[in-house]
């Protein structure tokens, strides 16, 4: 199973950085009389999150690993490391695109690029945001967000809104398979309150409505609800956020998804946001309409139900592939020689698949002009 080869191979690449860490590594071993550095073992020291002007959605205790991207413009590539089995040139080309985000595939050979990845991308004029995944590991598997800012500057004191694009990668906790999310983003800011204070003051509100998502080959699969992303506040220096808490909720107003999100304020006169987010729940919820009619026959009235034990695991299979179900009607087969159908009531159902969805997103939104 994949959570184990995960473990593994998570060890393994830690261990072959030469960190101090692995006690295989020959450089991590000391002579006689060589004095030693005690090395704080809660300090990860793969972090990528180094510079204030990029951040990275890591986490390896989660398989959130990677570490870095670069986009090639020239030739319209991704390249990312650390996720394995992606290929060993680590290129990902575009295979499509869909309300301003960019799609990649990692290339498979018969020797490498054995796991299938892809990636989203959404560019902005200071800013660049990826999220990627693999589609084959049978859970969560390896994955990872960035963004990055070439300039920033906090916008004057006041009030912002900025609108722009969500795009995310979206994988199944014992399952293979991957879906390719988009939707529309809008992100609150207000410079002057919260006051400052420890160095962070303002707030950060959004939200992405109409998330709408297909698998890689283009098949549109049904919506997800709207992700609400709440209140944050800013570094005054840095203009980098984190710690913000984000939920979708199903149709009974009970949270579906749960997770956090960070992210950058970017541009030369803060005009810019930048979003990575990471949320995991029910992996499906459908409310599906059928058909209960009343009839007579023979001189006796009686009543069949659309839903029946024979066919409801088709209907969950469907719903379990993230496709829209249609009416279920019933059929002649289920009722007795010569009735007569004398009323029909549409009633739904709730199916829920018995498995969770990891989403991995980013946003990059731009300030509205009044």
């Amino acid at each position: 199973m994949k959570y184990l080869v995960a473990g593994l191979t998570a060890a393994a690449l830690l261990g072959g950085c030469g960190s101090g860490s692995n006690p295989f590594d020959p450089g991590a071993t000391t002579g006689p009389g060589t004095p030693t550095t005690p090395t704080d073992p809660t300090v990860d020291p793969t972090d990528p999150n180094v510079d204030v002007n990029s951040r990275f959605l890591f986490d390896v205790g989660r398989d959130l690993t990677m570490n870095s991207v670069t986009f090639d413009p020239l030739n319209n590539q991704l390249v990312i490391n650390n996720l394995p089995f992606d290929g060993p040139d680590q290129i990902y080309s575009n295979i499509g695109s869909r309300n301003t985000a960019e799609f990649f595939a990692s290339r498979k050979t018969p020797t490498t690029g054995r796991i299938q990845h892809y990636a989203v991308f959404v560019k902005r004029d200071d800013l660049e945001a990826t999220a990627a995944a693999g589609a084959e590991w049978g859970d969560f598997g390896f994955g990872g967000a960035n963004i990055k800012r070439d300039s920033f500057n906090l916008p004057a004191n006041g009030e912002y809104v900025y609108t722009g694009v969500y795009a995310g990668v979206r994988t199944f906790n014992d399952r293979t398979g991957l879906h390719l999310v988009t939707g529309n983003a809008e992100l609150l800011l207000d410079i002057n309150d919260l006051d400052p204070a420890a160095g962070l003051q303002g707030n950060i509100v959004g939200s992405v409505t109409n998330r709408t998502r297909t698998l890689p080959s283009g098949t549109a699969l049904t919506g997800l609800p709207n992700l609400t992303l709440n209140s944050v506040t800013f570094n005054t220096v840095t203009g980098a956020f984190e710690g913000g808490t984000a939920n979708t909720f199903d149709s009974a107003g009970d949270i579906r998804d749960s997770g956090t999100y960070e992210g950058l304020i970017a541009g030369a006169i803060g005009e810019e946001i930048g979003t990575l987010s990471v949320i995991e729940g029910v992996a499906e919820i459908q409310n599906v309409a059928f058909e209960t009619v009343e009839y007579t026959a023979g001189g006796t009235t009686g009543t069949a139900r659309a839903l029946t034990a024979t066919n409801t695991p088709t209907v969950q299979a469907l719903v379990d592939a993230g496709l829209a179900v249609p009416l279920v009607r019933v059929e002649t087969a289920d009722l007795p020689t010569g009735a007569v159908i004398t009323s029909t009531t549409i009633e739904t159902q709730e199916f829920r698949s018995d498995f969770n969805a990891r989403e991995i997103g980013v946003i990059g939104a731009d300030q509205v002009i009044p």
